[in-house]
C-alpha cells in the first residue's frame, strides 16, 4: 500500500470514529429562545474559503463543511449568505465575528482558549490530526524537533501558524498570505516543487489536495505533538441560540445522512447495517497495528540518529567540558567561591567585577575584608569565626564597596564540604547581588503605605459625603426659617441684628461643608468671579486656631486686589495645603509662616519659563516658611502624584499635585524658591479678570430684588421641617404651593391632576423612590412639566446627568430664599 492510500485509509478511519453511527430524533426539541431566534428570520453571513475538502470555492461552493451547513440551515429554514475569501481574509473574518460585523460565522475553526473569549463554538464535527509532510526523497524526519533550521510552509493566521511562530522559533516559516487565490494549496505546492523542506497540515485536507493535484513525491514523515485538528463552527457570541440549534441538528442526523455527506468526499464506503461494535473493533485493531509499526520505526530511527549524534559529539564535549564550566562560572552574575582557611582556592570573576580588585593576585581574608563596607566588618568577622569553628552552613547579608564607589548588598551562602570519612575539606558557596531586589522591596513597602493612606482618605471622603447630606438639610431649615424670621423683624432691631448673625454663621457652615466635600473630591466646582482677600483672611483665622503657638503667622494681605475666576473652596484648599506643608517643615523646631496677597504685573520676560501664559496683571498668593528647605534633587518631583518625603502615615504626596492641577485650570502657574536650612516660599499666580470678562452689570442689578410669582408649585421633601419651610417660603413669594412629604404620595397626586401644577420642586434622596426616578415617572405622564431637583449631597446624580434626563434645573442644599426665588423664576422665564 503506497503512502497516499495509507493516508486516505487513516483519514477515513478517523472520520468514522468521530461520526455518530446512530441517528437521533429528526424532530428537534427547541427551546422558546431558540424558536424566537428562528422567528426573527436572520440572514447568517458565512465566510467561506478554498480549504479542500472542508470547503471548495473554485467556481462552485461545496465541500464537507458546506454540505453539513446546507443540511442544517435548510432543515431549520435559516437564510444564508456566503462571504468569499476575496472579500474577507481569514484573520479579518475572526475579527469581524468578534465585532458582530460583516461575518457572523465560519464553518470550520479550531477551538482555542483565546478564541473562546470572543466567540462561541459548536460541537466538533470534523476530525483530523496534524502531521508533518516531506518529499519522498528527503532526509529522515522523526519529530518536529528535526525541523529546526529547516524551512516549513504554513497558512497565515491558522492555529498551526501561531503555534510554530510562538513556540518553535528555530524553524524558518514560509507563510502563504491569506489573500492569495490558492491560499490553502500554495504551501503544499511549495513542498512538491522543492521550495520548502516540509509542510505541517491536517491529515484530511492535505491528503485531499495531494490526491486532486496528483502529487506523487510527498509523504507523511511524522506525527506532531499538537492536538488533533478537530473542526467546529465559530459563531458570534451574541447568538448562543444558533449554536444550540446547530448542535441539536447535528445530534439528530441519522446514520444515512452523515454517510451521504462523508461518502461524497471520501473514496472508502461502508454499508448501513454494519454493527457499531464491528466498526470500532476493526478500526481500533488497524489503528493500533499502524500506530505500533509507525512508533517502532520512529523510535528505531530516532534511537539510531541520537546514537550517531551522541558519538559524534562525545569527544568534543569531553574536551570542552572544562572550558564551558569555567566560562559559565566566570560569566555568571553570581560569585562562586571555595575557601580552605588560608585563601580562596577559587573565586569567579564576578567578585573582581564587583570590587575592582586585581584578579591576578591571590585573594586572602585580609584582601577580601577590604572590599566589605567598614560598618559590616565586625558582623562579618563574628559570623565567619563562629561557622568556621563549627563547620556549619550559613547565610552574612553584608555590603561591599563597588569599584566605582557605589554600595551593593550581598547575600552569601556558605556550605562545608567533607570527604567520605567525614573529614572537613573546605567551604564552598556563592554570593548573590540583591541590591535591586532590596530597592524594589523598599519601593513596594512605600507604595503600599501610600495606597493605605489613599484608601483612608477615600474612606474619609465617603463619610464626609454622607454627613454633608444630613448637615445640608439641617442648614437648609436653619437658613430658611431664619430668613423668614428676619423678614418679619423690624429693620435695625436687636432681633434683626441677631438673625443676621445667625445667617452669617449658617453661610460659614455651608462653606465649611463645601470645603469638606472638596477635600474628599466629591464636591461640585464652579468658577465664579471672586475677590480672594476675604477668603485668604478667613483661612488664616482658621489656621491660627489649629497650628501650635510655636508657629508664628505673619500676613500681608492687600484687600483691594482684583477679581479672579476661581472656586472659593479651591482657593481655601490651596492655602490650607501650602500652609500644612510649611508647618511640617517647622514642626520640630517652630518658626515663621508668612502669607501675602498682592497684585503684580508680569511681562513676557517674566514669563520666559511659562510660554503658554499671556502677559498681564496677576494676583500673587505667597506662602513662606523658615523650615528645613527642599533639597535640590527633590524640587523637580514635588508636583508629581504620590511623591512625598513624609514618613509612613503622614501623607500621600497628593497635596501639591492637586494644587498644581487647580492653578493650571485657572490659567495660572506656581513657582518655588528654597534653600536647604533657609526655608521655602511658594508663589501662586492667577490672572486678574478684565472688565470684558465680568457679567453684564444690568443683569447683576436685575437680581437684587427677589422675583415673585403666582404659579402653582408641587413641593416634595421627606424631611417635615424642610417641607413646611419650603411651603411657607414659596407662599411668601406669592406662589400657590402643594406639599407632599413622600415621593410615592407626590406621584399619586400628580397622576390624578397632572395639569394642576406649573412646576415640580423635589428633593433627590427620599425613601421609596428617589427624586430622579420620580421626575422620570412624572415626565412620562406630562413631558412638558418643569422640574427642579435639589439635594444636600448625592454620589449618583450630578447637574449634567440630571439635565440629560429632562430636569430643568439642579441645585445643592442649603438654599437661601434668594436662591429659590431666582431658580424658580429662571425656569418659568426661560
Amino acid at each position: 500500500m503506497n503512502h497516499v492510500n495509507v493516508i486516505r485509509f487513516i483519514c477515513v478511519a478517523l472520520i468514522i470514529l468521530s461520526t455518530p453511527c446512530f441517528g437521533g430524533d429528526s424532530k428537534l426539541q427547541l427551546t422558546s429562545e431558540e424558536k424566537a431566534w428562528l422567528d426573527k428570520k436572520h440572514t447568517v453571513h458565512v465566510r467561506i474559503g478554498n480549504a479542500p475538502p472542508f470547503m471548495l470555492t473554485n467556481g462552485k461552493t461545496e465541500g464537507i463543511a458546506i454540505d453539513y451547513l446546507t443540511f442544517i440551515f435548510n432543515h431549520n429554514d435559516i437564510k444564508i449568505k456566503y462571504v468569499s475569501e476575496s472579500e474577507v481574509t481569514w484573520p479579518q473574518a475572526l475579527k469581524y465575528i468578534k465585532q458582530h460585523e460583516v461575518v457572523d460565522m465560519v464553518p470550520t475553526a479550531k477551538i482555542t482558549t483565546e478564541r473562546k473569549k470572543d466567540m462561541l463554538f459548536t460541537d466538533d464535527y470534523i476530525f483530523a490530526p496534524w502531521a508533518i509532510f516531506t518529499r519522498t526523497n528527503a532526509e529522515f524526519v522523526g519529530s518536529i524537533e528535526d525541523l529546526n533550521g529547516k524551512t516549513v510552509s504554513v497558512e497565515e493566521g491558522y492555529v498551526i501558524h501561531n503555534i510554530l511562530k510562538r513556540d518553535y522559533q528555530g524553524i524558518n516559516l514560509e507563510v502563504a498570505a491569506s489573500n492569495l487565490v490558492n491560499y490553502a494549496e500554495k504551501p503544499i505546492e511549495d513542498l512538491a516543487t522543492g521550495l520548502v523542506d516540509a509542510y505541517i497540515g491536517n491529515l484530511l485536507s492535505t491528503t485531499y489536495i495531494i490526491q486532486t493535484k496528483g502529487y506523487t513525491n510527498i509523504k507523511v514523515a511524522a506525527p506532531t505533538p499538537f492536538e488533533n485538528h478537530n473542526q467546529a463552527m465559530a459563531i458570534r457570541n451574541d447568538w448562543p441560540e444558533l449554536v444550540s440549534i446547530i448542535n441539536k441538528t447535528l445530534s439528530s442526523m441519522t446514520q444515512e445522512e452523515h454517510a451521504a455527506i462523508r461518502n461524497k468526499w471520501l473514496t472508502i464506503r461502508y454499508e448501513y447495517g454494519i454493527s457499531t461494535f464491528d466498526i470500532l473493533k476493526w478500526v481500533l485493531v488497524i489503528s493500533i497495528v499502524l500506530m505500533t509499526i509507525f512508533g517502532i520505526i520512529l523510535i528505531w530511527n530516532r534511537k539510531l540518529k541520537k546514537e550517531v549524534v551522541t558519538r559524534q559529539k562525545s569527544e568534543v564535549a569531553l574536551l570542552r567540558s572544562q572550558e564551558k564550566i569555567e566560562a559559565i562560572l566566570d560569566n555568571s552574575p553570581i560569585t562562586i567561591w571555595c575557601f580552605d582557611g588560608g585563601r580562596y582556592s577559587y573565586i569567579s570573576k564576578e567578585w573582581f567585577r564587583y570590587t575592582g580588585q586585581d584578579p591576578s593576585k591571590p585573594l586572602t581574608p585580609e584582601n577580601w575584608i577590604k572590599a566589605v563596607h567598614p560598618d559590616d566588618w565586625e558582623k562579618c568577622g563574628q559570623i565567619w569565626e563562629k561557622h568556621w569553628k563549627n563547620k556549619t552552613a550559613h547565610i552574612n547579608e553584608f555590603r561591599i564597596m563597588g569599584a566605582n564607589g557605589d554600595i551593593k548588598s550581598i547575600h552569601c551562602h556558605a556550605f562545608p564540604i567533607f570527604d567520605k570519612e567525614g573529614n572537613f575539606l573546605y567551604f564552598q558557596g556563592y554570593n548573590v547581588n540583591i541590591t535591586e531586589q532590596k530597592i524594589e522591596r523598599e519601593k513596594r513597602v512605600k507604595l503600599e503605605a501610600q495606597l493605605a493612606q489613599a484608601q483612608k482618605m477615600e474612606s474619609i471622603g465617603t463619610l464626609a459625603g454622607g454627613i454633608a447630606h444630613d448637615f445640608n438639610n439641617i442648614l437648609g431649615a436653619i437658613i430658611g426659617y431664619t430668613e423668614m424670621a428676619r423678614d418679619d423683624s423690624p429693620e435695625g432691631s436687636s432681633v434683626a441684628n441677631d438673625l443676621d448673625k445667625v445667617l452669617d454663621a449658617s453661610g460659614r457652615a455651608a462653606d465649611l461643608v463645601r470645603q469638606i466635600l472638596a477635600f474628599s473630591r466629591q464636591g461640585e466646582t464652579e468658577h465664579v468671579p471672586i475677590q480672594p482677600a476675604s477668603i485668604v483672611k478667613k483661612t488664616i483665622e482658621m489656621l491660627r486656631s489649629t497650628l501650635p503657638t510655636t508657629i508664628e503667622i505673619t500676613q500681608d494681605i492687600d484687600p483691594e486686589t482684583g477679581l479672579i475666576f476661581a472656586d472659593p473652596t479651591q482657593i481655601h484648599q490651596i492655602l490650607m495645603n501650602l500652609c500644612a506643608n510649611a508647618f511640617h517643615a517647622m514642626e520640630e523646631t517652630g518658626g515663621k509662616l508668612g502669607i501675602s496677597l498682592k497684585e503684580i504685573d508680569l511681562d513676557s520676560e517674566d514669563l520666559t519659563r511659562e510660554p503658554h501664559i499671556e502677559a498681564g496683571t496677576f494676583i500673587q498668593l505667597s506662602v513662606s516658611d523658615s523650615g528645613t528647605g527642599i533639597p535640590l534633587e527633590v524640587r523637580d518631583k514635588i508636583f508629581d502624584p504620590y511623591f512625598t518625603t513624609k514618613g509612613i502615615g503622614k501623607g500621600t504626596g497628593l497635596g501639591l499635585s492637586i494644587i498644581h492641577g487647580i492653578v493650571k485650570s485657572y490659567g495660572g502657574f506656581i513657582t518655588l524658591y528654597s534653600e536647604p536650612g533657609q526655608g521655602t516660599i511658594f508663589h501662586i499666580f492667577v490672572p486678574i479678570i478684565t472688565k470684558e470678562m465680568l457679567p453684564n452689570e444690568k443683569a447683576v442689578e436685575a437680581i437684587q430684588h427677589l422675583p415673585v410669582g403666582k404659579e402653582k408649585i408641587l413641593f416634595i421633601d421627606d424631611e417635615d421641617i424642610l417641607a413646611d419651610m419650603g411651603k411657607d417660603m414659596l407662599e411668601r413669594l406669592g406662589y400657590h404651593v402643594t406639599v407632599r412629604k413622600s415621593s410615592l404620595e407626590a406621584l399619586e397626586t400628580f397622576k390624578n391632576q397632572p395639569d394642576q401644577f406649573d412646576l415640580v420642586f423635589t428633593d433627590q434622596t427620599m425613601p421609596g423612590m428617589t427624586g430622579i426616578d420620580l421626575a422620570r415617572r412624572m415626565l412620562q405622564i406630562r413631558p412638558d412639566i418643569p422640574i427642579i431637583l435639589c439635594t444636600g449631597y448625592s454620589s449618583i446624580i450630578s447637574e449634567d446627568k440630571a439635565k440629560s434626563r429632562g430636569i430643568r434645573e439642579f441645585a445643592l442644599k442649603p438654599l437661601t430664599k434668594k436662591n429659590i426665588a431666582e431658580l424658580i423664576r429662571k425656569v418659568f422665564d426661560t
